[in-house]
């Protein structure tokens, strides 16, 4: 990966002087931020541009070529790589259009492509991109205008488009927040995400890792990747509705998944999600400053009405505002009465016009234990006494390194004045007071990330199925029927999880010789394959006390099959033993296109879609993420006791979400699992499995 950013030689392919020609330009910005190595142009005919003179093909050029930029016609793109293949060039960057974005899957223009570059060795980036920007050594190739170098610092961008990436970079460069690198990679056809995010893990000059994505192909290996990470991932995902998902197939052939399984998937290995383009940049300048490591914010205003503001965004990102301890103002004492500050957390300074003051009461704000970072909002008219304002602000930067602690700045003054701030200081400022405490929340949860991430396995235990479990599963494939409830709850026991005693009849005569060796009071369910939901149905019959509640429970689904019109009538029925009381809860699998198996786990019952109290995680697991997934949930409450009611069985709540990881790993022939309700019991009494569903995947 090093000589896409670090090449000592680079082909731009496809030039000519047309006034129209897009290769002129990556010359053009190469020219621009000074890049240092050798370059050679190529096109089709006898003449120079930008200075530099043509080759008709990387063939003619005299010395060996590290990195090759092709912007040729699609059609043209496998012969160029070809040409290059041969003249011993192993990295290509293609910014040519018309790929799989317009055709909508792979065309042949790519099989030709792929067939080429598998045959050299070749690794690419794009196609349908802009390319590379590498601050340290001047490598810009980007076919926009001519644009000029920009404030270096340790942010790295990666985007899958090339207009929305360019817009953030400067974005941030406009408030001087520095940037090391830039890759636009396109379609992702070769080189995507996972391969940039771990290239970028390792490289000395990226300090925090921002991607604006619009699909994840590879996502197992994308977990496994950003995992591994040391530095903060900030990504901004798109191609969220399904509505949007043509629009973004056409632009760059990302395919979305399910975006609860994302934002979960993102919070099981520490991904900052961001929900738009301004609250990207002021995450990725939040985390340029010291970061929030505790939830104790201290507020600072000089607008009572600002504080306010404050106080109720605090409170919505859940930060703690705890009171100034009773000595703060003796330390202060001298730079102000006391009569005119309220103590409290906001703490109002509008009284304070003399600015230095402002300075000290910071810095004695900083030095407190009791406090993580600073909310700082302060207003001023430019047009009055500017100096005295300058000289505070001068002072936050040196505090807040001093004390490595984030004094995140709401800065309330005329345009001019806040670009002249920016120029001078390079302070990031943010425009809001809910913005300001947004970044916060945002930094405090990059340090919570950082302690919590723990590498994700993708074999992290074994994939092989229990003899019998594989046994039962092909026995299912060869019959050609979809497995039932008590198919479900069959490989279920096997794997160790908890159930009621249970018997499966096919009549009224031979349920009643079957439950003599149940015991009552009873469950009796629907068997029939065109009744995954049995309750729809009408299906289900609780709380049967004896063999006369038995006949008449049977006879009740047998009408409700008939109702339903199901083929057969019913069939046969699941007896079940009542389980005792407890705690309905689900937990199940769903297969995720991009993260493959995906265990979710929340409330259960017959409400459980509506309710839609769930968090997920993606196979396998450990103990601590199936904790993790619990304790998001608002059932994780009810769970610890409520209104009288003891805690529940937590722990093998838990212990059921692993197992039933595990098995999913085991069989990967499974699509999805259900298990509702799952009846947790009080602490140290278990729980019990009393229904299960179970989907396979097409043979």
């Amino acid at each position: 990966m090093d000589t896409f950013f670090y090449p000592d030689s680079i082909a731009v392919v496809g030039v000519s002087s047309s006034p129209s020609n897009l290769a002129q330009r990556i010359l053009a910005n190469l020219r621009r931020f000074r890049y240092a190595g050798k370059v050679w142009a190529i096109g089709p005919r006898d003449e120079e541009v930008e200075g530099y003179p043509l080759f008709r093909s990387v063939a003619d050029v005299p010395e060996k070529i590290d990195l090759a930029v092709l912007l040729v016609p699609a059609k043209n793109v496998p012969q160029v790589a070809e040409e290059c293949g041969r003249k011993g060039i192993r990295r290509l960057i293609i910014e040519s259009g018309g790929f799989r974005e317009f055709s909508g899957g792979e065309s042949d223009v790519e099989r030709r492509l792929l067939e080429v570059c598998r045959r050299y060795g070749i690794r690419f980036l794009g196609p349908n991109c802009i390319g590379i920007i590498n601050q340290e050594n001047g490598l810009c190739t980007p076919f926009t205008r001519p644009i000029a170098p920009f404030v270096e610092g340790g942010i790295s961008v990666i985007s899958q488009s090339g207009g929305v990436g360019l817009s953030h970079v400067m974005d941030l460069t406009s408030e001087y927040i520095g940037l090391n690198k830039f890759i636009s990679f396109g379609n992702g056809l070769d080189i995507d995400e996972v391969d940039l995010i771990e290239y970028l893990g390792g490289d000395g000059g990226t300090s925090m890792i921002s991607a604006y994505l619009e699909g994840i192909s590879r996502g197992r290996d994308f977990l496994r990747v950003v995992s591994r990470q040391k530095k903060p991932v900030v990504v901004l995902k798109s191609n969220t509705q399904p509505s949007t998902q043509r629009v973004a197939t056409s632009h760059s052939a990302a395919i979305s998944g399910d975006e609860d399984v994302l934002d979960d998937a993102f919070r099981q290995v520490g991904v900052l999600r961001v929900p738009d383009s301004l609250v990207w940049a002021n995450v990725s300048k939040q985390l340029t400053l010291p970061l929030m490591k505790g939830n104790r914010l201290a507020i600072l205003s000089r607008s009572g009405g600002y504080a306010v503001m404050a106080a109720d965004a605090a409170s919505q990102m859940g930060f703690e505002l705890p009171p100034f301890p009773d000595g703060f103002f003796d330390a202060c004492r001298q730079y102000f009465e006391k009569s005119v500050i309220t103590l409290q957390n906001p703490l109002d300074l509008g009284q304070i016009i003399f600015h230095p003051v402002v300075v000290h009461i910071l810095e004695e704000t900083l030095k407190l234990d009791e406090f993580d970072g600073v909310l700082l909002i302060y207003n001023y008219d430019a047009q009055g006494a500017p100096d005295e304002a300058h000289q505070f602000i001068s002072q936050i930067m040196p505090l807040m390194y001093r004390y490595q602690k984030p004094v995140t700045t709401v800065l309330i003054t005329q345009r001019h004045e806040r670009q002249y701030i920016r120029e001078s200081y390079a302070l990031p400022l943010f425009r809001t007071a809910f913005h300001g405490v947004q970044a916060l929340a945002y930094s405090r949860d990059a340090v919570r990330a950082a302690e919590r991430r723990r590498p994700f396995e993708t074999e992290a235990e074994p994939a092989a199925a229990l003899p019998q479990a594989a046994e039962l599963v092909a026995s299912w494939r060869k019959a050609g029927r979809a497995p039932t409830v008590a198919d479900a709850l069959e490989l279920l026991q096997l794997y160790g999880v908890p159930m009621v005693r249970r018997a499966v009849a096919c009549s009224r005569d031979e349920a009643l010789e079957k439950v003599e060796g149940l015991k009552f009071p009873i469950a009796l369910k629907l068997i029939h394959a065109d009744a995954p939901h049995k309750s729809d149905v009408g299906g289900v019959q609780l709380n049967l006390k004896d063999d006369y509640g038995l006949i008449t429970g049977w006879d009740e689904i047998a009408k409700a099959a008939s109702r339903a019109r199901l083929a057969g009538g019913m069939e046969c029925a699941l007896i079940q033993e009542m389980a005792p009381q407890g705690w309905e809860m689900f937990v199940g699998v769903k297969y995720d296109p991009s993260f493959g198996p995906v265990v979710l786990a929340g409330s259960g019952g017959l409400l459980a879609e509506v309710v839609r109290d769930v968090a997920a995680r993606v196979a396998p697991l450990t103990r601590e993420d199936a904790a993790e997934l619990l304790s998001e949930t608002r059932a994780s409450q009810l769970l610890q006791g409520f209104r009288g009611l003891g805690p529940a069985d937590t722990e093998a709540f838990v212990e059921l979400i692993v197992a039933v990881a595990r098995l999913i790993i085991a069989h990967p022939e499974i699509q999805a699992l259900d298990l509702n309700p799952v009846i947790v019991h009080p602490k140290g009494k278990g729980l019990t499995v009393v229904d299960a569903r179970l989907v396979l995947k097409p043979a």
